[in-house]
């Protein structure tokens, strides 16, 4: 309403001042959200009466461009006469601290009887604003903002920090150390925050805060709540560092103040929860940050009200925090309580709207519901690219959400083709060496590998190296999953070497910044077990997995997905040192998890179904391996479809089981089926269509059939020596078969 009656004033204005025009209006607009709690968090705190939000004059604002000094006194004159001005600021003679000139009205509109809404009405000259906008003053606006907050640090203070930043040019050197000899904590505190936000400078951030914290506690009248926002500070900092523990004590020692000053439900007592609960998170101790972040939420819920935005963050925290612990459903659950809050305030097309359908839609993802998931991830791809435009970075977001989902399903060239539109629109609008580009490098890298491409899946995953060593460092987590994407591609293509010492690389870095006991860092060690388990280092890779497995179960527990994984992978290596017994166990173990947790056609449970069936068959229990892997095919088809590469798989391996049973024809029909979906996804000269190419020759050869034993086997010779070279084992024995084949020689299995 407030918009709408600001608008109807707004042409009235029009109307009645001379040479004013349509073109000359700016809005109105409605503040967002989270700006406007923000804003009356930081400015208007200490001011009584509360809530902070009540001194807010800015929630609906507009703007008028004037043509001349002329103009602009008519319209400071108009509106004298024609409504009540609760607040004017004349920043011709006090401008801005970043020097801008303008009127600033907060006028009262009249609404429904003895009503009325207070709104910011921002008189420009419109060579003023040319000049603003030339020399990007709204960026300076935005960078240096945080640093008129404070209310116990005057602007002009403020601006002599910035003048002595700006002398010595870098934060180093001789401005750290007459920084650190400074007496004004205030003075400290500022620059430690731009250090900490905008110059990524966390160690020297660091350094500041502590040097403002002992002039604090030193102080013969420290200010409590002072001390706690410097306890706060380092904390973040240390959070930004990987120190979590270290972070996690100062958080807390900062709750003990605020709580102690302020009481246990006030709002800001809640800010601090939530932080705990994140670093929490970050820590991989997804139990205690839920608990953490409850606490937030149901002060926030008491004090805010139920349609607040930090109810709607908290709520989406807490399902970010399920999701991680691996309860999908409750997960979805916070997620739709916090969608259904947002779409009663804001409609069912807002922005944030949207950033919720994606976050349901990634928890639906994980969960395998993936027809449910595509809807929630293409609806908000919908809402973004109207409400944002088709180039926005969140527009990015989606395609990338959208292309991920179809790569599970095995769309690869459309998931690739998604992929690409979201670099494309991430290079044009943050440049190619943005940390958003190495996200889309390492999300194409992973489609090349799974169509074949294996020089093309390298090239992509080296450039996300690239941009990541150089944003972040060598030694940061988040460059340790790209060394870990990259091993998982060495390994896929038989480059076990190559793929261990990617593994290792990230295993040093997590344990270093993460501790040994996160999970992060127990899924490098069983990377690191897969790798040597492929090179035949079976002991060495059971030592990694029953590591990984000891910190899966202890922090996320016996009936995680990623406790399943690693069960499996120690399944993996006990079958490949010949201990099949109890691999079985370990296969059990965690199918059982994944037919519990997971959705009943999940991708993982026909993997477990899959695995379960090799080591039947390897025992001799071909009754036993058929019902796992017909139940494996079932999953596989019904999920991806029959024109899928991994409902390939699933036909070959019912194949090889019924020919071992003596099905000689059922297994034609299963590896036929199998070949020309390799055929029609993969292409010819594939590997696994070679191999396919094989098995049918053998098949047909098994059979009597020799001139047809002999096509395929031909077909596997070119396929397979194309790819792998003349020389490799797997082409030695194709042209062995080919040779019986023209020989009429009968194989006797397959």
């Amino acid at each position: 309403p407030a918009q709408s009656e600001l608008k109807y004033f707004l042409d009235q204005m029009i109307q009645e001042v001379k040479g004013l025009e349509k073109e000359n209006i700016i809005g109105p607009t409605l503040k967002p959200r989270d700006r406007a709690f923000e804003k009356a968090k930081s400015e208007y705190s200490h001011r009584i009466p509360g809530p902070p939000e009540s001194w807010l004059y800015d929630v609906v604002r507009a703007g008028v461009i004037c043509k001349s000094y002329k103009q602009m006194s008519d319209v400071n004159k108009w509106l004298g006469k024609n409504c009540h001005i609760v607040q004017a600021k004349n920043r011709f003679a006090e401008p801005a601290f970043h020097g801008y000139r303008d009127l600033l009205f907060h006028v009262s509109i009249p609404f429904q009887n003895e009503l009325a809404h207070i709104c910011e009405i921002q008189v420009h000259h419109k060579d003023i604003l040319a000049l603003n906008d030339q020399f990007g003053l709204p960026k300076h606006y935005e960078f240096f903002r945080s640093c008129f907050l404070s209310p116990s640090r005057p602007e002009e203070e403020a601006l002599n920090d910035l003048a002595l930043m700006s002398k010595y040019g870098k934060i180093e050197g001789t401005l750290m150390k007459k920084l650190l000899k400074s007496k004004d904590p205030e003075q400290l505190r500022l620059v430690a925050g731009l250090c900490r936000d905008k110059l990524d400078e966390f160690t020297r951030a660091l350094e500041l805060y502590r040097r403002a914290l002992h002039l604090q506690e030193n102080s013969s009248d420290p200010d409590d709540e002072k001390v706690a926002a410097t306890y706060l500070g380092i904390g973040q900092v240390l959070g930004s560092m990987g120190e979590t523990d270290e972070s996690l004590e100062n958080l807390e020692k900062a709750l003990a103040i605020q709580e102690s000053c302020l009481g246990s439900n006030n709002v800001e007592v809640a800010d601090l929860y939530a932080e705990i609960g994140h670093m929490l998170t970050k820590k991989g101790d997804y139990s205690g940050a839920l608990v953490q972040l409850q606490r937030a939420l149901a002060i926030q819920e008491t004090q805010l009200g139920n349609d607040h935005f930090l109810v709607i963050k908290s709520l989406q925290d807490i399902g970010l925090a399920l999701q991680e612990k691996g309860d999908f459903k409750e997960s979805e659950n916070e997620y739709r309580r916090a969608l259904k809050i947002q779409e009663e305030v804001l409609g069912d097309v807002h922005p944030d709207v949207a950033a919720t359908h994606a976050l349901i839609g990634t928890s639906l993802c994980l969960h395998g519901e993936f027809a449910k998931a595509m809807e929630e991830h293409r609806l908000a791809l919908s809402i973004r690219e109207t409400e944002l435009g088709k180039n926005h970075s969140a527009a990015a977001e989606s395609h990338t959400d959208i292309g991920v989902l179809l790569c599970q399903k095995g769309e690869y060239e459309f998931s690739e083709w998604r992929h690409r539109k979201a670099l494309r629109i991430r290079e044009a609008i943050r440049g190619k060496d943005h940390e958003e580009c190495a996200i889309s490098h390492c999300h194409l890298g992973e489609v090349l590998s799974r169509r074949g491409d294996f020089e093309g899946a390298v090239g992509e995953l080296k450039r996300a190296q690239e941009i990541r060593e150089a944003n972040v460092g060598m030694d940061s987590p988040v460059t340790a999953g790209s060394y870990i994407d990259l091993g998982n591609i060495y390994c896929r293509h038989g480059k076990f070497s190559e793929a261990l010492a990617e593994y290792r690389r990230a295993k040093v870095i997590r344990e270093s910044i993460l501790g040994p006991t996160h999970p992060d860092t127990a899924w490098a060690y069983m990377c690191v077990g897969n790798a040597l388990n492929l090179e035949g280092d079976h002991e060495g890779a059971l030592a990694e997995h029953r590591k990984a497995v000891a910190v899966f179960e202890s922090v996320l527990g016996r009936s995680h997905p990623k406790t399943a994984t690693g069960y499996q992978s120690i399944a993996d290596a006990l079958l490949a040192s010949g201990n099949r017994d109890e691999a079985l166990i370990e296969h059990r173990k965690a199918l059982a998890i994944r037919a519990n947790v997971l959705a009943k056609d999940h991708p993982d449970t026909a993997t477990s179904c899959s695995r379960i069936g090799d080591l039947l068959s390897g025992k001799g229990d071909m009754v036993g391996a058929l019902v796992a892997y017909r139940q494996a095919l079932a999953i596989t088809v019904g999920l991806c479809g029959e024109d899928h590469p991994d409902s390939a798989t699933a036909h070959v391996n019912v194949g090889r089981v019924l020919a071992a049973q003596g099905d000689l024809d059922e297994a034609i029909d299963e590896i036929q089926q199998a070949l020309a979906l390799r055929e029609s996804t993969l292409g010819e000269d594939h590997v696994d269509t070679g191999r396919a190419y094989q098995m049918l020759g053998t098949l047909h050869s098994m059979v009597g059939e020799f001139e047809e034993a002999q096509e395929y086997h031909s077909k596997a010779v070119a396929s397979l020596a194309k790819e792998l070279g003349k020389k490799h084992p797997e082409v030695k024995v194709a042209m062995k078969k080919l040779t019986m084949a023209e020989n009429e020689e009968e194989e006797e299995e397959l």
